[in-house]
């Protein structure tokens, strides 16, 4: 199972911004994309990202539930 997202960051500050990504409260899951970005003052960054896990799956009964395989 992977879901991929488009995270947006805007730095309204005159400065560069540096920013360590990361996800917490999923178990197994797996970060695919850069964790460490920087972001140029003014500058609205624009970052792909995919979280994904092998144990996870989705019922057809309900698709926004997980559930263990």
């Amino acid at each position: 199972m992977e879901n991929t997202y488009t995270l947006k960051i805007l730095n309204k500050t005159q400065h560069a911004a540096h920013y360590q990504l990361s996800v917490h409260g999923l178990e197994d899951v797996q970060w695919y994309g850069d964790q460490t970005i920087s972001v140029a003052a003014g500058e609205v960054f624009t970052l792909p990202i995919s979280l994904g896990s092998i144990r996870w799956c989705w019922t057809a009964r309900s698709p926004r539930s997980p559930l263990r395989c």
